[in-house]
């Protein structure tokens, strides 16, 4: 059981710039992350073009569950962060100062070089998609690791173009927030207002209505509490 003394919330979120400040080593790990993903791509498009049929429909499919998935991992992942836990706690602590921070200093992702959100992601997917990619030959499979592994090491970049004006951002973008395709500002605005109790998604947020509106996320809340005695930051 993890003692409640874990999760308190009596600290105050410090902004750190140096985090943001890139390396050589950070871009190698974007680099072999979007390598994993591009094999990945790579032998389901040419898995489904083998295959013939309509196997090439199967796979557009699957990569758009990838896309889903990935929007919703972004959420859930981003509840967990934002509610449980200190800077003291093992493994992730260093992740709930930064999201904590920017809630209270939002408009700074506008300003953060490109690469500092996504090679931490890109480091993941690497390590889970790179295995896949030598045994995995089932083109409808290997479209949804692509595209859940793309999607989701891009999500700290497309959180942070939802923060930034629309004159900043790619025409191409801003296409696509306008068709909710990627997240746009209006929604994710949502989740900065106090207590940040909702619109967690950070990619599409698409699955936000659907965690929202069925309160997928406050009855886990409450399950944690009646099981752990654990309350979340939001309830505060």
């Amino acid at each position: 059981m993890v003692s409640s003394k874990s999760h308190t919330t009596s600290w105050t979120p410090v902004r750190d710039d140096d985090e943001f400040k890139l390396t050589w080593v950070h871009r190698v790990w974007l680099l072999i992350g979007l390598t994993s993903v591009a094999i990945a791509l790579i032998k389901a498009i040419a898995g489904s073009l083998a295959s013939a049929g309509l196997w090439p429909c199967y796979s557009l499919f699957t990569a758009f569950l990838g896309y889903l998935a990935a929007d919703l991992t972004s959420g859930l992942y981003h509840w967990a962060i934002d509610n449980y836990g200190n800077p003291d706690t093992s493994v992730y602590g260093s992740y709930i100062n930064t999201f904590q921070a920017h809630h209270k200093w939002p408009t700074d992702a506008a300003y953060y070089e490109a690469v500092s959100g996504t090679y931490k992601i890109a480091r993941g997917v690497a390590f889970i998609l790179l295995p896949l990619d030598l045994f995995v030959t089932n083109p409808l499979f290997l479209s949804f690791l692509g595209a859940y592994g793309g999607f989701s090491t891009f999500s700290a970049q497309f959180h942070e173009w939802a923060h930034r004006p629309k004159s900043s951002v790619p025409r191409i973008v801003v296409m696509l927030q306008n068709m909710g395709l990627l997240l746009p500002p209006r929604k994710h605005a949502k989740h900065h207002r106090p207590p940040h109790e909702g619109s967690y998604c950070t990619i599409s947020g698409l699955c936000n209505d659907f965690l929202d509106n069925y309160g997928v996320l406050r009855r886990l809340e409450m399950i944690l509490f009646s099981v752990l005695g654990i309350r979340p930051r939001s309830w505060n």
